[in-house]
């Protein structure tokens, strides 16, 4: 089937940009990567956002959803390594069960 995932936004990220050697804590340029399979999307970056809206959809071919997951990392863009926000994991088994999952606290939508 075809999973469709809504990538809508983000709330209260972390500020993880940094000014005057630390001293004062800035915001994020957030951007997100998603895993479904061997299927990698990127979303783009909200540059100096703790609260950013993505917005945008993705499509991706699942053949057989038992056993398999969909992952969500968040990401700081930084010009020399970017910085982890955080992660979420979803199994497709309940997005496949249900046709469709909302997830309110990471603010996207799943569903086949």
């Amino acid at each position: 089937g075809v999973l469709r995932i809504h990538f809508l936004e983000a709330q209260d990220l972390e500020g993880k940009d940094q000014f005057l050697g630390g001293l004062i804590k800035g915001k994020s340029d957030p951007y997100g990567i998603l895993h479904v399979s061997n299927q990698m999307f990127q979303s783009k970056t909200i540059k100096e956002s703790l609260h950013p809206k993505w917005n945008e959809v993705y499509e991706a071919l699942v053949y057989e959803p038992s056993g398999q997951h969909l992952e969500i990392e968040l990401f700081d863009e930084d010009p020399d390594k970017d910085d982890f926000l955080g992660s979420l994991l979803i199994d497709l088994t309940k997005v496949y069960n249900e046709q469709k999952v909302d997830e309110v606290n990471s603010f996207f939508g799943v569903h086949f």
